[in-house]
């Protein structure tokens, strides 16, 4: 009933939206509620949509050890494309039957129900996995020529993570509304995909899951290989029927991938056994190269090549190494030029020659628009390459100063290759390599508040955003990718403010966006670093120091507790896959005062002495996907204590992280775990030089010089 209706939906809490949608929970009439999405969830209950009975056509496809690929369709057989397809590096097998016996592929076997559902199950034990079934809309949304489509998985009593970065806070005692379990983000928080585009990427949503046991580890993975934009919601009635809903604004048909560990898996490699496997099929990160492993500094912003140069020479004579430095937005003339305003920096290819003999690499910002007036704008419109409505209207994004604007359309190898030339003679001619892909998201593309042109009326060439909308950072980052590579680059870096499954491969990054200079967001940022990561964006960075002071707030680099917080985000931070500062305010550390300068000049060396370390963490990444921050539970899922949602994490395999991540802390409790909670094991503190004992927790001084970083001294 109505009333019924409004109860749920004042009662339940829309929590993640990947894609650039209005209101789909009211188009398929599903409510969304809490989730947690770094460390598990225990959620409000709501009722599912009535099933409908519908002539499936199911395609069974071993993908990898211990990995079956399902596609359904409706009264056809699912194989053309939905645009995903240059997602996917693995190549099809021969085909299974999952009906009437059950398809079986190493230690997973699938069986297609009569009653339309699909059922996994672990071999070596007959363990019941997920349960799916589907729903296939009829009537396309929003003039899409491709219905909706909404699939469940239930998933008993699984624990999920996964799915992506997750801007939000891990309560120390969690679940429900009302925590009490510890594996809960942010009860209460709203988060979609168009409100992170407008303020910076608070969300990167993917559809990767890990379904967990605690005290044993990952159980199964499931990766849904459908780019629509959509909605996602985890639900439980009670702590043994959980389930997970999407609802995809526009799927011709379902394509998701089920994988488990091997039945005689050891426990501390199950979870990165999946984690391995997703990576095999969309690709691995092939790390950062040993020239941008140390600290990259950045302000919004340096207007001029002379201010860039001063600050640059301020950290080599103070001896303080810099990898990469970044010049931000509005370097040039107008957006779409892809090249410096002569006015403001005269000489590119000598500032270059410059820096790099002070030891810098230039990171250069790069947007994915083109306005009228620029260098670009012309022939991107007259050969099709901007972004469209779908009455084949132009699609302006916004327009500064009354200058018509348009997305670059990346889905065109066309559009790629000329993109590709203009950054090339813009920037890359003058040494420039490295490449700051800002407002990936796209920014400014959902936001019809605003008089935006909706994400759900703009088409690229042969599909529309609804359709494939979430891929395309993926695109994006190809550019620069083929481009970098046809130069004949090796490495290639890039840092967007968004990512899919995959961009990494191209060697991009992700940070978490625009986000706010005080010590409660800083805590989140711990959370968010580990469910990006444990997701596959294993080159994660934040602003150290947040990017804005938010209302009321002060990150004037005068400001005494200002000071503290910029200390203890670089105590964070170097740690971090990436090493960047960046904000909207003074970023020059010798401006922070004697005692934040001292502190932040020795973690910055401390990086650069640890290189080697980071080139072996960089290499596992490249050949396994093995993340670099993860919860200390990956490495040590048979001890409890490791479960716990707090700010401790492993940093790499050989170090121990408990950031500080408040004001006025000089003690800290931190747990040390060993490979078993009988054996005996040691951790030497970095800084002291003092032992611990494993299996026990620690009252640890953290004076504001140093922090809790602790070194492993057993296998």
């Amino acid at each position: 009933t109505s009333d019924a209706h409004g109860l749920l939906k004042a009662s339940c809490i829309l929590v993640s939206n990947w894609g650039l949608m209005q209101n789909s929970w009211v188009a398929a009439g599903l409510f969304w509620k809490t989730v947690c999405l770094g460390c598990g969830f225990v959620v409000v209950a709501t009722p599912q949509p009535e099933r409908q009975t519908i002539p499936l056509a199911v395609n069974a496809t071993p993908w990898g050890a211990d990995a079956i690929r399902l596609q359904v369709a409706s009264g056809r057989q699912p194989t053309q494309d939905d645009g995903t397809t240059p997602l996917l590096q693995r190549p099809p097998s021969p085909p299974l039957s999952c009906s009437p016996t059950p398809a079986i592929h190493d230690n997973l076997q699938v069986s297609c129900g009569a009653d339309g559902a699909r059922y996994f199950r672990r071999q070596s034990d007959g363990t019941l996995l997920l349960t799916e079934t589907v729903e296939f809309g009829t009537v396309p949304l929003d003039g899409q020529s491709t219905p909706p489509l909404t699939v469940n998985w239930q998933v008993g009593g699984s624990t999920v993570f996964g799915l992506g970065q997750q801007r939000q806070t891990c309560y120390p005692e969690g679940g429900r509304q009302t925590p009490t379990n510890g594996r809960v983000f942010a009860s209460g928080q709203t988060l979609t995909f168009d409100l992170a585009a407008g303020e910076g990427g608070a969300a990167n949503t993917l559809p990767w899951f890990y379904g967990t046991t605690i005290g044993v580890g990952a159980d199964w993975g499931l990766w849904v290989n459908i780019a629509s934009t959509g909605n996602i919601t985890l639900d439980s009635t009670d702590d043994n029927n959980r389930s997970i809903t999407i609802f995809f604004d526009a799927a011709s048909h379902l394509d998701y991938i089920v994988t488990t560990h091997p039945g005689a898996a050891p426990l501390s490699n199950r979870t990165f056994s999946l984690l391995e496997r997703f990576t095999e099929w969309v690709g691995r990160s092939p790390g950062l190269p040993d020239w941008a492993l140390g600290y990259w500094h950045s302000k919004n912003r340096y207007a001029s090549q002379q201010e860039l140069l001063t600050a640059a020479h301020g950290f080599a004579n103070r001896s303080i190494p810099v990898d990469i430095i970044v010049i931000d937005w509005m370097h040039w003339k107008v957006q779409g030029d892809w090249h410096f305003d002569p006015s403001f920096w005269p000489d590119p290819t000598a500032m270059v020659r410059e820096l790099k003999g002070l030891g810098m690499e230039v990171m250069v910002t790069v947007w994915p628009f083109s306005f009228n007036g620029s260098r670009s704008f012309d022939k991107l419109n007259s050969s099709g390459w901007l972004v469209q409505s779908i009455s084949n209207r132009p699609a302006p994004v916004y327009e500064p100063d009354g200058l018509h604007g348009g997305l670059v359309d990346p889905t065109q190898q066309a559009a790629r290759e000329y993109v590709w030339s203009m950054i090339k003679d813009g920037y890359y001619q003058h040494g420039i390599r490295v490449f700051w892909l800002d407002a990936s998201e796209p920014e400014y593309y959902e936001m019809p508040a605003w008089g935006r042109v909706a994400g759900r009326d703009a088409t690229f060439k042969d599909r529309t955003f609804s359709e494939i909308g979430q891929m395309f950072t993926w695109f994006w980052v190809q550019t620069m990718h083929e481009g970098l590579k046809a130069a004949g680059e090796t490495s290639s870096v890039m840092l967007p403010r968004a990512g899919y499954a995959g961009t990494w491969r191209f060697g991009a990054g992700l940070w978490s966006g625009d986000i706010h200079c005080n010590f409660d967001t800083l805590a989140g940022q711990v959370q968010t670093a580990l469910s990006a990561q444990t997701s596959g964006f294993g080159l994660w960075t934040s602003d150290i120091g947040g990017y804005s002071a938010g209302p009321g707030g002060n990150c004037d680099a005068t400001n005494s507790s200002y000071r503290e917080v910029i200390v203890r985000w670089f105590q964070f931070g170097v740690t971090s896959p990436i090493f960047r500062q960046h904000g909207q305010r003074d970023t020059e550390v010798w401006l922070f005062g004697t005692d934040a300068e001292a502190a932040i000049t020795s973690i910055i060396r401390w990086r650069a002495s640890k290189k080697a370390y980071l080139t072996t963490e960089m290499n596992k990444l490249r050949d396994s996907g093995r993340p670099i921050n993860r919860p200390l539970w990956w490495d040590f899922p048979h001890d409890p204590h490791t479960w716990s949602c707090n700010s401790t994490f492993m940093f790499g395999d050989q170090y121990l992280v408990s950031p500080v991540v408040g004001p006025g802390i000089r003690q800290q409790e931190v747990y040390l775990p060993c490979p078993s909670t009988t054996s005996s094991c040691q951790w030497r503190h970095e800084w002291t030089g003092d032992l611990y004992n494993g299996n026990n927790l620690h009252m640890i001084d953290t004076p504001l010089a140093h922090f809790p970083l602790f070194e492993r001294l057993f296998e």
